[in-house]
């Protein structure tokens, strides 16, 4: 490095950048310490804590004078940048005393960098050194793979939990020519596909398929770290998994542990004797007028349909107090339609079907009807990207 080197970056364009690198970086076991990094056009700011990285390009307004590497302390260059005046401010750093001198309009600012063996430290444990090369390149759209992340995030465990560490997160797979993303807490399911994908670019087994987990911190940090607009490119290996998108690269490992067998969540209605469709709100407005009919009484929804292709309709229904027989209080005519197979009736806790329809979100309502398990399925289905959200119900009878 030269005895002096010198870079000018925008200052709302770095307190951006520290704001979200400084959560980061005070976690870093060996000290809060964000890396700067210059040489010719772009700088880059870069903080770890050795499970996670993140770096952010930006484009300097005047090429560096040279080009360097220092580590400074977070806290002092979150405070600098919160002072720091409107504009463009230049940074030149000093090898010979290892401190860094900012300047601006009525500003002058010195900095000490760490030495030499907190820079090799910093080096060596940053999360991105691991696992070796990135095999697997995909290629999203921002609004969609945010929108999955968030929709993710409502079927992950609770990250206190360690007994069930592997659902702390959600898994990034290969599916059907897709890669997928699916979210589960024991309960419910998500399932969303990210984009396309080839299976020769995941040149690794299908056991090692279900250890691609992202953490749930991490999938909050992409939540807010990704633009609306434009495109991120997803890269993985052995250990982790990089998202880059307008300027900003994020890093972080994978949750240690395999993932459930997903897909025999979402086949474990078995063989399906019906298909029962029905619009998230109309649906939703019947449960609630079924519960507010029923008072206090354990409420139940009777689905009948009579033929193939028919309309289904739908009767609340409630325990009598004397016998423990079913009466009915409420009936709806053609509220859904059946899709797949021929007359049917199923009988539903409408209670849990109330908390699935809103637990599961908006959407279409798809209820899998299975006989031979005697249970249901209940789906959402997003008409837009495709993904689908699921809860297991038993069904009660139909008496």
């Amino acid at each position: 490095m030269q005895p002096h080197t010198s870079f000018t970056l925008s200052s709302s364009e770095l307190r951006a950048a520290v704001r979200h690198l400084t959560p980061i970086a005070k976690d870093n076991p060996g000290g809060p310490v964000i890396k700067l990094e210059w040489r010719q056009q772009y700088a880059h700011a870069t903080a770890h804590d050795g499970k996670q990285s993140l770096t952010f390009a930006m484009k300097q307004p005047v090429p560096a004078n040279g080009e360097g590497r220092i580590f400074v302390g977070a806290k002092a260059l979150a405070t600098m940048v919160r002072d720091a005046p409107a504009g463009d401010i230049a940074f030149t750093y000093v090898s010979g005393t290892n401190e860094l001198e900012i300047h601006g309009p009525n500003f002058h600012w010195v900095m000490a960098c760490a030495d030499d063996a907190v820079r090799e430290n910093q080096e060596k444990s940053s999360p991105a050194k691991s696992g070796g090369e990135y095999y697997t390149r995909l290629i999203c759209d921002n609004k969609r793979l945010k929108d999955l992340l968030k929709n993710a995030l409502s079927f992950v465990v609770d990250e206190k939990e360690k007994r069930r560490q592997y659902l702390n997160g959600a898994l990034f797979c290969y599916e059907d020519e897709n890669a997928v993303l699916v979210s589960t807490n024991g309960h419910a399911l998500f399932h969303g596909v990210i984009c396309r994908a080839e299976r020769s670019t995941w040149p690794v087994d299908d056991e090692h398929l279900r250890k691609t987990i992202i953490p749930a911190s991490a999938m909050r940090r992409l939540v807010r770290l990704i633009p609306q607009d434009g495109l991120v490119s997803i890269d993985m290996n052995d250990q982790l998994i990089r998202f880059i998108t307008s300027g900003m690269e994020y890093v972080t490992h994978f949750v240690d542990g395999f993932y459930p067998d997903y897909p025999s969540i979402l086949n474990s209605v078995g063989r399906i004797d019906n298909i029962w469709e029905f619009d998230h709100e109309l649906l939703r407005d019947t449960l609630v007028a079924i519960k507010r009919t029923a008072l206090n009484e354990r409420a139940m929804i009777q689905m009948i349909c009579e033929s193939s292709s028919a309309a289904v309709n739908c009767v609340g229904r409630v325990r009598s107090g004397k016998n423990g027989e079913a009466v009915n209080v409420l009936q709806v005519t053609a509220l859904g339609r059946s899709r797949v197979g021929g007359a049917g009736k199923i009988t539903l806790d409408a209670d849990y079907l109330a908390d699935s329809v809103a637990a599961l979100g908006n959407g279409k309502i798809e209820i899998h009807s299975s006989s031979d398990k005697n249970i249901v399925g209940v789906f959402v289905v997003n008409k837009n990207d495709n993904s689908r959200k699921c809860m297991i119900a038993r069904i009660i009878g139909d008496k």
